[in-house]
């Protein structure tokens, strides 16, 4: 049998080497049964990138895994593995590992994928094929017992830290949120003679006067009242306007409203205007007004205002998305960016709108031909 021809040689090796060394001598070397290991790593692997070239040619390279899932090690059931998987597309088939045993045990070898009989002596410095579950064995000093430990290592089976789209059907698109059940806020704001409706936090709801004054109304619109605005009104977006209403990160009372939009006299591809509510609700809190936030000459990350945007909040960010891409604002609309891990279903969009549902699902819909797909974030 070629079971052991591998190692016995090795022990073979060892054992004419401490006859050599001890020379006439009549002592023999301590033997141990001991056969354990009690520590395994991953110390180097792959996966692969993909990229778009300047012909949209799709194109592959590696890099290097930086950060590696610690594996357990079951010394009950001799199984090790990882809770944690590792980055989709890593290359299983070549993974250097480090492992280690206690001092009394023997060597270490790995079980052949395509031949049960066939060992090979396992070496930090080679990769090995993770891609099945693999047998390693641990024997004791002089090759006689063995301990056989199933190692199982596992990836992600899809992208991570981005959007995962599906097609969906037309008539699957999330129907238009109402801002407060029960309000049809156009009517309400025609009948108080006011311009347009704005849109509405969990307190307070706003729409503008024919002037570009910002209106709010705590009642539902039964009254209104000038709401504080620290620039001229003339500055307001009262053209074209997309206003998102969040939950304030640093105030459990309170709402961040953000309106971003234009006016009239814009002209395309300047920056959007800005404005920007710290809605504060808890007692003793200071009147809330409306900012109004410039585009510093230094900032290249703004808003421009040739497209038609649908602000979301979607994974804890807040988002601007038209037919161009995703623009993401971590800094309350002051900067706008594209993030590699949003990325639209399609790259040629006409018009579109997005909207989110309570599942915490993205939709977007392109509004001439009716396409429709839903995206999931699938994080690490």
């Amino acid at each position: 049998m070629r079971r052991f021809i591998y190692t016995l040689c090795l022990m073979g090796l060892v054992s004419l080497g401490f006859q050599s060394c001890l020379g006439s001598s009549d002592s023999t070397p301590d033997l141990y049964d001991e056969t354990c290991i009690n520590s395994m790593a991953i110390t180097a692997v792959n996966r692969l990138e993909h990229t778009i070239g300047s012909d949209w040619q799709d194109s592959t390279y590696k890099v290097k895994v930086t950060k590696f899932p610690t594996l357990t090690i079951d010394q009950k059931n001799y199984e090790i593995y990882n809770t944690d998987s590792l980055p989709f597309e890593t290359d299983m088939e070549h993974i250097l590992v480090s492992i280690g045993k206690t001092d009394y045990s023997g060597a270490i070898v790995l079980k052949s994928i395509g031949d049960e009989d066939l060992y090979k002596l396992y070496s930090s410095t080679d990769s090995i094929d993770f891609s099945d579950i693999r047998e390693i064995r641990v024997l004791n000093t002089d090759g006689s017992k063995y301990r056989a430990y199933k190692v199982h290592l596992v990836a992600h089976q899809a992208p991570t830290n981005k959007i995962l789209w599906e097609d969906k059907s037309e008539d699957s698109y999330p129907a238009k949120k109402s801002d407060d059940e029960g309000v049809n806020w156009d009517e309400v704001v025609k009948e108080a003679g006011l311009a347009k409706f704005i849109g509405a936090g969990i307190v307070e709801a706003y729409a503008f006067r024919a002037d570009g004054q910002i209106m709010v109304t705590t009642d539902k619109g039964k009254t209104w009242q000038e709401d504080l605005m620290d620039d001229d009104r003339s500055l307001a977006p009262i053209e074209n306007f997309k206003f998102i209403s969040t939950s304030f990160v640093a105030n459990y009372d309170a709402d961040y409203q953000l309106l971003v939009g234009t006016a009239s006299d814009d002209l395309s591809g300047q920056p959007c205007r800005v404005w920007r509510k710290i809605a504060e609700y808890a007692k003793g809190s200071m009147p809330s007004k409306w900012v109004y936030m410039p585009l510093e000459d230094y900032n290249p990350y703004y808003l421009p205002n040739d497209e038609n945007y649908s602000l979301i909040h979607f994974n804890d960010e807040i988002m601007a998305v038209s037919k161009t891409g995703i623009r993401v604002t971590r800094d309350g609309g002051i900067t706008w960016k594209t993030d590699s891990r949003y990325q639209l279903r399609w790259d040629n969009y006409e018009d579109i709108v997005a909207t989110t549902d309570d599942q915490g699902h993205i939709w977007v819909k392109e509004i001439e031909t009716g396409l429709v797909c839903c995206g999931t974030y699938n994080k690490e």
